[in-house]
């Protein structure tokens, strides 16, 4: 199953739309998939915006590392290492 439409309401479009094209390249944000967690997390620290944490890195019993921020309309935003990654390192 893929998540194809997402809704949300923003106080700044521009800002969201920049937020989201900076931090993961994308104009239609559909998949927040991510095999370089490391290099995300980095890619986090270099941003130009302040990027707020629910966690910074976490990792789940089956073994997928996943973070967690808040985008600028404090929507939480989870970016994990695709499954099929995770369990290719196990």
């Amino acid at each position: 199953m893929r998540l194809k439409n997402i809704l949300f309401v923003v106080k700044d479009i521009e800002k969201s739309k920049a937020f989201y094209r900076e931090l993961f390249g994308l104009q239609v944000v559909t998949d927040f998939g991510e095999n370089d967690i490391d290099g995300f997390l980095q890619k986090l620290e270099n941003s130009r915006f302040p990027v707020q944490y629910v966690n910074r890195c976490m990792e789940h019993d089956w073994g997928q590392r996943v973070i967690r921020i808040y985008d600028p309309d404090k929507h939480i935003i989870e970016i994990g290492e695709a499954l099929e990654y995770s369990v290719s390192l196990c």
